[in-house]
């Protein structure tokens, strides 16, 4: 329906194939402010599907690799 609304605007529009979404303790807000702040050098270093995927492994997360960073 909103490709209806403008054509020519919204030629391109798509619906991501999907999503993430994250909770944190009140215990490590600073930490985390302090990490986000920092993330455009660190990524200097590991990319974010590497370290997404490091992320998925230390909390024990199952995922499929099919249905991850799959262009």
């Amino acid at each position: 329906w909103i490709k209806n609304l403008d054509p020519v605007y919204y030629h391109f529009f798509a619906w991501q194939g999907g999503y993430a979404a994250y909770s944190i303790s009140q215990s490590v807000v600073d930490k985390t402010l302090q990490y986000i702040a920092n993330q455009k050098e660190h990524h200097t270093k590991h990319s974010f599907a590497e370290e997404y995927r490091a992320f998925l492994k230390l909390y024990n997360v199952e995922y499929d690799e099919n249905f991850v960073f799959r262009d």
